[in-house]
């Protein structure tokens, strides 16, 4: 009886560190893409050359995300959890001190190594601690994750214009961290068993090479097709949100806390639309709900190009937001439910695969920027949309067993397509 209850009471313990963790990894990288303005003004550097660090911040992320996915397949998620928050307290105290370009970078990498291991092993442990209920508890995850993604700017666009250094807005983000590290570090875990077979096959066999197992786990059910599918989604998520702050101020004449508390307006329309997405019926096919979400939202991102001033540029981002909400935390939970024997591992491949869209997006708008009228390159981020939507549309038919799977319909007849 004594040890169930502990069990209990880690369940809710885990499940609160890892909607914190969401919370102070998605403030890290939101303050960054705010305060590029100021620091781009102070450091004598073009906002949109800036905008560059965040693809350093998401090369590390990539390289830990598919790390920490095979270290907790083997010896339990409990170590990349630890490590992630270390790494995000870490890189908000790089960033509270900095007053040159080199800490940035630095400090950019460093909070990405924490991203990394945050995001994707936050996603697979709450998909193990509650088992049959991905789609739900992923969606419903996003509420720690936005919670970060809005609070940071909105306070930023409040107290930066009064004078406030962009600096002490990475402080909360490093204490929050620690106390998401004292949490994981006495909590108790759910057992591990793909952990406990690969240490038995590898005690008899000798130790394997990540590569040929990533290439194994790149053949599980559908979940190549998310890899690119999300890859393509973040391209444009990134994009809109790394870039919005600096269009509606620099290019549509918006006031500079408008310009900055838009990036927290994007982040609470999405959680909208992702709790909205999580309650969703079963019945209602995976794979039709994100082909549906990334071809209606790069038809609101499209509808930016005629808008004459701001408030409808910005109305637009954020419908679009809104309808393009419930992509991420689906396919989350598809590849999670699919292939739930090695969960760790998959979530981490296909959120590293989303990270490749971070990487990329910054310099690629950057360059869209300098190559054509702004207002097209605003509304760039609807092509990766339709390229994504009309690929998850076309995904291939499967006998009834694989599509329940894959679709993320189980125990659930399969609605007629």
């Amino acid at each position: 009886m004594k040890t169930n209850v502990a069990l209990a009471v880690s369940r809710r313990r885990l499940t609160v560190a890892a909607l914190l963790s969401l919370a102070s990894f998605a403030a890290s990288i939101n303050l960054v893409f705010a305060a590029l303005v100021r620091m781009g003004d102070e450091f004598g550097v073009r906002p949109e050359l800036l905008a560059s660090i965040t693809s350093l911040y998401f090369v590390a992320f990539f390289i830990v995300s598919v790390a920490s996915g095979f270290v907790s397949d083997r010896v339990g998620i409990r170590a990349p959890l630890l490590f992630g928050n270390l790494m995000t307290m870490c890189g908000g105290l790089i960033f509270a001190s900095a007053h040159s370009t080199a800490p940035l970078v630095i400090g950019a990498m460093v909070m990405g190594m924490g991203g990394g291991a945050t995001e994707g092993m936050c996603t697979a442990l709450l998909a193990r601690i509650f088992p049959g209920r991905e789609r739900f508890v992923v969606g419903v995850s996003q509420a720690g994750y936005c919670f970060g993604a809005i609070l940071g700017p909105l306070v930023m666009g409040i107290l930066l214009p009064l004078g406030v250094s962009w600096r002490l807005f990475f402080i909360p983000v490093a204490a929050l961290a620690l106390a998401n590290f004292v949490l994981f570090a006495t909590s108790r875990y759910p057992p591990n068993e793909q952990a406990q077979r690969t240490a038995g096959a590898e005690a008899a066999a000798g130790s394997t090479s990540n590569a040929p197992e990533a290439a194994s786990l790149l053949r599980g059910p559908g979940v190549l097709r998310w890899c690119v599918i999300i890859f393509l989604y973040v391209l444009a998520e990134t994009a809109l949100v790394s870039f919005v702050n600096l269009y509606l101020f620099k290019y549509r004449a918006a006031p500079e806390r408008v310009a900055i508390q838009a990036i927290a307006w994007f982040w609470a329309i999405m959680l909208v639309g992702r709790l909205l997405c999580s309650v969703l019926p079963a019945t209602l096919a995976d794979r039709k709900l994100i082909a549906g979400a990334m071809l209606s939202g790069a038809t609101a991102i499209l509808l930016t190009i005629p808008m004459p001033g701001w408030p409808g540029v910005l109305a637009a981002i954020l419908v679009a937001s809104f309808l393009m909400a419930g992509t991420w935390p689906t396919i989350m939970a598809t590849t999670a439910r699919a292939n739930a024997s090695r969960a760790s591992a998959v979530v981490g491949i296909t959120v590293a695969a989303g990270a490749v869209g971070c990487i990329l997006a910054p310099p690629i708008m950057g360059v869209l920027f300098d190559l054509m009228p702004p207002a097209l390159a605003m509304a760039a981020p609807a092509i990766p949309l339709l390229a994504g939507g009309m690929l998850a549309a076309a995904a291939p038919r499967r006998q009834a067993g694989q599509r329940r799977a894959v679709d993320g319909i189980d125990a659930v007849p399969t609605p007629a397509e």
